[in-house]
């Protein structure tokens, strides 16, 4: 619902284009050896691709291009 929210806010901004980028851990380990604390710690999931894909329609709705991945 977020996601969809933002994309509801670009619309009324006139832009024509969104990239969303699936969320990853892939840095966790190395902010651990750095012995730092991931700040990203606290999100529950990654975003897959299969949850960003509806997205696309909703957007084409709106007259937005969504793309996944940049």
């Amino acid at each position: 619902e977020t996601l969809k929210a933002i994309l509801d806010q670009t619309a009324t901004l006139g832009l024509k284009r969104a990239d969303l980028l699936p969320y990853h851990t892939l840095a966790a380990a190395k902010w651990q050896r750095m012995d730092r604390g991931y700040p990203y710690a606290e999100h529950p999931q990654p975003l897959k691709r299969d949850l960003l894909e509806p997205l696309i329609p909703y957007g084409a709705k709106l007259g937005i291009q969504v793309s996944i991945g940049g």
